[in-house]
């Protein structure tokens, strides 16, 4: 069921609307709190702001997925060759990292992968509340996708994203 808070999760929905109402065959693959070793994204905000900052606080009560891009892009690869156009149906699939966490608990995982490989991290990391936070984009308190259908459909196995910190990392060693 979805349900957007904010422009950003709205004109997602809309693209989404709009592909189903075009008449064409189509597979959406949402995802979520994706990261990689490439763009901007949560573990770049946090190797940068660790290497910044003695003292990090870190949104401890929103709950999601974290996702590897590179997972992403996997799973992707698995699912094309069954879309032939004689037997494909149009279709919605979740598919997001295998455990959930808070972005606080990503944050550790991230710093303890980070200090392994050679980065600074932190003196601390603190946890904190949203309404603690002042950001001007809502973000829903608990974001976890349901991947039984894509797992189902196409046998795909879900993002483990602690390997994916590790992956991600190792390459941001390598640059």
């Amino acid at each position: 069921q979805t349900n957007p808070q904010t422009v950003y999760g709205k004109t997602k929905l809309l693209g989404e609307l709009a592909i189903q109402e075009s008449g064409c065959k189509y597979l959406i693959i949402r995802t979520a709190w994706v990261f990689s070793e490439y763009g901007n994204n949560f573990l770049k905000t946090m190797l940068r702001l660790g290497a910044e900052l003695d003292e990090l606080n870190i949104v401890s009560d929103q709950i999601g997925c974290p996702t590897y891009a590179q997972d992403i892009a996997k799973a992707t690869i698995l699912v094309l060759p069954h879309l032939t156009m004689k037997y494909f149906g149009s279709a919605i699939y979740n598919f997001c990292g295998d455990d959930s966490c808070s972005w606080y608990e990503f944050a550790q995982v991230i710093f303890a992968e980070a200090q392994d490989h050679g980065f600074v991290i932190p003196i601390r990391v603190n946890p904190i509340t949203s309404s603690e936070y002042r950001t001007s984009a809502s973000r829903p308190p608990y974001s976890v996708l349901d991947c039984d259908k894509i797992e189902a459909a196409f046998c795909t196995v879900r993002s483990n994203w602690r390997l994916g910190i590790r992956s991600a990392l190792s390459q941001l060693q390598k640059n």
